[in-house]
């Protein structure tokens, strides 16, 4: 059985990115509080990082 990929606007990925980049949390109290990936997570922060 597949499960369904969860698909985020592009406005709650930059705030993903900017909770850590900006305001300075880390990745884990993110993950932990959105309930979201790692991995999603940090990707976000190096695609935000190269704007």
């Amino acid at each position: 059985m597949s499960t369904l990929r969860k698909h985020y606007e592009a406005a709650f990925k930059l705030e993903v990115a900017r909770m850590v980049v900006d305001q300075g949390l880390s990745i884990s109290q993110v993950v932990k509080n959105m309930s979201l990936g790692r991995t999603a997570v940090s990707r976000r922060i190096g695609q935000y990082r190269e704007l």
